[in-house]
């Protein structure tokens, strides 16, 4: 990752309207992290049944950011095993809760030796964008066996098939735009191509308190009629010549 002169950020989460009316904590977390030699870009999205989620997801950027370092220090692992290793430092981060009732989404790319590795487990939405400026999505179509997915979240056991994960080369993207289903649900298949891009487009241009201002106002202003769900959007992007 990704050719220019260096990469920006931005990113945001708005409680749902249903969490503040019953006074109850928004239950999405995220996080954008750099390092010397790469990045880390996270969602997840608490399960609303379960009484813990709220750890579960931010346990989530813990378990990441951690498997990061792994990954760097141990180049020769194989993806299985990483994802393997994730499930381990989400279990260690719930800090005895019950994983159970901590169950949460997990989207996160991780970028290092000059590679890409992107998960997801369950739904939401895993956008990117690559060099002919061409959007793509890590999950990228509704059949069964996808939609599916989307009902799957971390839970005490690791499930190695409810995953969907891919290892790129870092050059081939210049952004990676996540979101929870809190925003991903309420586009249409049609619509998102153009979302991805446009807001990429957009929030790529201004500072990043400028963006954080902007995507909160029209995240408060969600215009589906009786959304209730926290909205969760987190971007890396290049910064081009």
């Amino acid at each position: 990752m990704m050719n220019g002169k260096y990469l920006g950020y931005f990113g945001h989460s708005e409680i749902g309207p249903s969490h503040v009316k019953n006074n109850v904590n928004n239950q999405d977390a995220w996080c954008i992290k750099y390092f010397d030699w790469g990045q880390v870009i996270v969602v997840s999205d608490g399960v609303g049944s379960k009484l813990l989620s709220e750890f579960g997801s931010k346990a989530v950027c813990q378990a990441a950011i951690k498997l990061a370092h792994f990954w760097h220090e141990n180049i020769n692992y194989q993806p299985e095993v990483l994802l393997s290793k994730f499930h381990e430092y989400w279990i260690d981060a719930l800090e005895n809760r019950n994983p159970n009732q901590c169950s949460c989404t997990s989207l996160w790319v991780i970028h290092c030796h000059g590679l890409i590795f992107m998960a997801q487990l369950g739904d939401g939405l895993l956008s990117f964008i690559n060099k002919q400026d061409e959007v793509n999505f890590l999950i990228d179509d509704f059949n069964e066996i996808s939609f599916s997915n989307q009902t799957f979240a971390l839970q005490e056991k690791h499930e190695e098939n409810h995953w969907n994960w891919k290892v790129k080369t870092a050059e081939e993207f210049t952004s990676f735009l996540l979101m929870t289903d809190g925003i991903s649900d309420d586009l249409l298949q049609e619509q998102k191509t153009s979302f991805v891009k446009g807001v990429v487009e957009r929030y790529s241009t201004l500072d990043r308190e400028q963006a954080k201002e902007e995507i909160q106002w029209w995240l408060k202003s969600w215009p589906v009629p009786n959304h209730q769900d926290d909205k969760t959007i987190a971007c890396i992007y290049t910064v081009k010549d």
